[in-house]
């Protein structure tokens, strides 16, 4: 994407070749930029209309000569339909943008013409449609792996369809983008506020289809991550919460209904929410917890088996001894001999 000062540069030389090429030959002329397009709105006789033309393949010679210097430049020219008036400069500019985006097919460095038809209409297709059951089903996972998967099947789609044009290919990749966005807002999960808007700057200097697609694929992954990773601290901070209490309580006599409360999730929604986080069940996780605290005890201390089972928690000495000869391989005193 070119800076501000090489746009300017641009513009400038684009008006200098502009005056030389066109100064009486043309009624008027006007010139205005937006975002990296430069349009010329030319008035001109019916008699002049092929010179103009031949003026404005002229135009895109000379300016191509810049592609040398000014670093990712690449020029195409789309020239509008001929309109008698004023009130019909809207479809002119629709017309010369159209055939600017059929450089993604066409390639560029052209100056590009004529109506743009096709007959495929890809948005209602069944093939969309299952792309779209996909998407969200990749988007619900969590995996980016998944998501990266349904996208780089969506490029490969893409590029198989027939007669497509450069438009249409934009407007798929911006509904794709709409699809992404309404996902996240509808499950609640924040994305940066300017995603859409920086999409549709940074197309707009792909010139082939296929880069129009790396793009979209680069820039859905890379907001998917981030939102991602947000979304799992969000999920983590209640089972931190709930990890510290158990590590701080495991003397007591907790309960799962105790620790879910404190984490502030019903109990059957945040037990299944912690073994999803850390692999482990509640009872399994508050039992190692115990565990290496015995151990520690019975290397650093003289104190007894039962008054260590009292200590990390457990009433009943056999039990704790049973656990923990599970847990370490080994029965409590011999676990004492061998490391204490």
């Amino acid at each position: 994407m070119p800076d501000e000062k090489n746009l300017e540069f641009l513009t400038e030389k684009t008006t200098q070749i502009a005056e030389q090429m066109l100064k009486g030959h043309v009624f008027d002329w006007e010139l205005y930029v937006e975002n990296s397009h430069i349009y010329l709105f030319l008035n001109y006789g019916e008699e002049n209309r092929k010179f103009i033309r031949r003026q404005c393949k002229n135009i895109l010679n000379e300016l191509a000569v810049l592609e040398s210097i000014l670093e990712g430049l690449r020029v195409t020219i789309g020239f509008g339909t001929t309109v008698w008036n004023i009130a019909q400069l809207r479809s002119s500019l629709k017309s010369a943008r159209y055939l600017v985006e059929q450089r993604l097919v066409a390639g560029n460095g052209k100056l590009l013409e004529g109506e743009l038809r096709s007959s495929f209409h890809l948005a209602s297709s069944q093939w969309f449609t299952q792309f779209n059951q996909n998407m969200n089903t990749a988007l619900e996972s969590l995996d980016r792996q998944q998501v990266g998967d349904c996208l780089m099947k969506l490029k490969d789609g893409l590029l198989e369809q027939p007669d497509m044009t450069g438009h249409e290919i934009l407007q798929m990749c911006r509904e794709v983008c709409n699809l992404y966005l309404f996902f996240m807002k509808n499950h609640k999960i924040p994305i940066e506020q300017n995603f859409m808007e920086r999409f549709n700057q940074g197309v707009e200097f792909c010139s082939s289809a296929r880069e129009v697609l790396r793009y979209l694929i680069k820039e859905i992954s890379a907001s998917y991550d981030k939102a991602v990773a947000g979304k799992m601290q969000e999920n983590n901070r209640p089972i931190r919460i709930a990890k510290k209490y158990i590590r701080d309580h495991y003397r007591e006599a907790i309960t799962l209904e105790t620790v879910s409360e404190i984490a502030g999730f019903n109990p059957t929604y945040f037990s299944s929410l912690f073994k999803k986080e850390t692999g482990k069940n509640f009872l399994e996780f508050l039992s190692e917890v115990r565990m290496e605290q015995a151990k520690g005890l019975l290397k650093e201390t003289n104190l007894s088996v039962a008054s260590i089972c009292e200590e990390v928690g457990y009433s009943d000495v056999k039990y704790f001894t049973k656990n923990f000869t599970k847990y370490s391989g080994l029965k409590p005193n011999e676990y004492r001999k061998l490391y204490s």
